[in-house]
């Protein structure tokens, strides 16, 4: 590739994706009013867990892209947020994916921020692998890609704020609608529950 503007950095990074699970049933279940304001929540403690873990925000809606300069900070990441919608008892759960990639990171020029548009955009497939990995997640799971699987088990075992219980485990391969190779996938957790094989989704099927 030629030089790249100033606007654009190729890093490596992982790649993290939230989704509330059915937040539209959620909507129509309790009412707007009811719903901004467990989201606003919500959404507040996913912007504290990513600061504390040294993570960016790139994009929110229902869930939240963001990236880290390490998985372990991701996985960091993850598990406070799972542990916090228990503890706080949350009347939803979220999906979480994470993936190790090397990205294209974009930022936005000032004139069009003013203008409503996103800081910090991301490019390359590792966003697709890392939403395929996260559309499978079980409510209570964390899932990894290859990729982050192997930088995690590489870098992450000296994070202190990933639980020194924690457990990981191939779940599965599994191909990915776009997506030409298969990927590996990996579980990380607490209990033998959190690290089964998920069932497939819309956009990734197990083979």
């Amino acid at each position: 590739m030629s030089d790249l503007p100033e606007n654009i950095v190729e890093a490596e990074i992982a790649i993290v994706l939230t989704d509330i699970i059915g937040s539209t049933k959620f909507v129509q279940r309790n009412g707007s009013r009811v719903a901004a304001q467990w989201f606003g929540v919500h959404d507040r403690a996913v912007m504290n867990f990513i600061a504390r873990n040294n993570g960016q925000l790139v994009d929110a809606s229902d869930g939240h892209l963001m990236y880290f300069g390490n998985v372990s900070d991701a996985i960091a990441f993850a598990f406070a947020y799972k542990k916090y919608l228990r503890q706080k008892k949350f009347p939803f759960r979220s999906r979480v994916g994470i993936h190790w990639d090397k990205m294209l990171i974009v930022r936005t020029p000032e004139h069009l921020v003013r203008a409503g548009g996103k800081r910090i955009n991301l490019e390359g497939i590792g966003k697709n692998i890392a939403a395929r990995t996260m559309s499978l997640c079980e409510p209570e799971q964390i899932l990894l890609s290859s990729n982050a699987f192997k930088h995690y088990k590489q870098y992450g075992h000296r994070n202190p704020h990933i639980p020194p219980k924690a457990q990981s485990a191939l779940v599965g391969l599994y191909k990915f609608k776009g997506v030409s190779e298969p990927e590996a996938l990996y579980a990380i957790g607490l209990i033998e529950m959190q690290l089964q094989p998920p069932p497939d989704s819309e956009k990734a099927k197990r083979i």
